[in-house]
């Protein structure tokens, strides 16, 4: 999620939950792959989460791998662009809800 997500709501949102679907049939967030063959091994990952129920630790190699590979593909995205849409995430969207 480091590689794409922009704040937190992300992850409950359904990213791990194979249920929950867009109109594509995708459950990853937008932005959480960029090319066909990212999606696909993105959701064998997450299907493979859902089906374990935990993150072994092969499973976290391969989503490190699939990290790795998505900061070399655009690591101005990953460094600048990313942290950037985060910190404007977190000035414009307060978290009141928490407050209660």
């Amino acid at each position: 999620m480091r590689t794409w997500s922009v704040n937190f709501v992300d992850a409950g949102n359904g990213f791990l939950e194979s249920e929950r679907r867009d109109r594509s049939g995708r459950c990853a967030g937008r932005g959480a792959c960029s090319t066909a063959a990212q999606c696909r091994l993105t959701e064998t990952l997450i299907e493979e989460h859902n089906e374990q129920h935990e993150v072994t630790p092969e499973l976290d190699a391969q989503f490190a791998a699939l990290a790795a590979e998505r900061i070399r593909e655009r690591p101005l995205h990953y460094y600048v662009v990313l942290p950037l849409w985060r910190v404007a995430d977190m000035w414009l969207w307060p978290r009141t809800e928490r407050f209660r």
